[in-house]
């Protein structure tokens, strides 16, 4: 991979082309025949309680796969959305990549999460708490992921001083990337209210609601790739 040529004002429009990267190549297929393989899936998993289980761990772990490859992808100068990963091994294709994305979740959003169920606060510094707690999930999110997809080690996600190094180096594209994270999870949360008012239609919200989330992941994970590929000199992870 060649050093990037761009000035760093070039880094924003680097950034917003991952809008458009879903649908380079086979993207658009890839977007819709996961969205039906996901929405069957899920359909089978609500009609078999016995499977559910199973079927939730295997569309997770495909997706936590599949958005690892996308940063390593983009990260190393591709230009189009890999394909679905073909697994053969239970631990390696299922279960860690699983294992990394919780971690990684848990990480950035737990609070958030503690904060929503337990309500430790009175209703206006809740608000404030509820509001920094999201603020440090969309801050952190993109380098634990980031160091966890460009590794393939849990431990990446758990090793303070590379991330903060790496944090350090790369502002204030850094932050660029934190805030396009935080308006896709906020168009994303806007698909969901939508989504609401067709709940109605059989199937249609949820086939809908997979081709918002897969797209969102395509292009979130590829914002991390970029992130690294345009600072891979400063970073040097490998």
């Amino acid at each position: 991979m060649t050093a990037p040529t761009h000035p760093e004002s070039g880094f924003f429009r680097l950034l917003l082309t991952s809008f458009r990267y879903p649908f380079h190549g086979d993207g658009l297929f890839l977007i819709i025949g996961g969205a039906v393989f996901f929405t069957a899936a899920d359909f089978v998993s609500t009609h078999a309680s016995i499977m559910a289980i199973f079927i939730q761990a295997v569309v997770f772990g495909y997706l936590a796969a599949y958005a690892k490859d996308v940063v390593r992808t983009s990260a190393m100068g591709e230009d189009t959305p890999p394909g679905w990963a073909d697994f053969s091994d239970w631990i390696e294709d299922i279960l860690v990549p699983v294992f990394q994305f919780l971690l990684v979740l848990a990480l950035s959003f737990g609070l958030l999460v503690f904060l929503q169920f337990k309500h430790p606060f009175n209703d206006n510094l809740e608000r404030v708490a509820l509001f920094a707690a999201g603020s440090w999930g969309c801050l952190i999110l993109p380098i634990l992921f980031l160091a966890v997809a460009m590794t393939d080690s849990s431990l990446a996600a758990i090793n303070p001083v590379p991330l903060v190094r790496a944090v350090v180096l790369t502002l204030p594209n850094y932050l660029l990337t934190c805030l396009l994270f935080a308006a896709m999870l906020g168009l994303g949360f806007a698909v969901s209210v939508l989504q609401g008012f067709a709940s109605r239609i059989p199937i249609l919200p949820d086939l809908v609601g997979w081709v918002c989330v897969l797209y969102l992941i395509t292009a979130i994970m590829r914002s991390f790739g970029l992130l690294y590929r345009f600072n891979h000199e400063r970073l040097q992870w490998y």
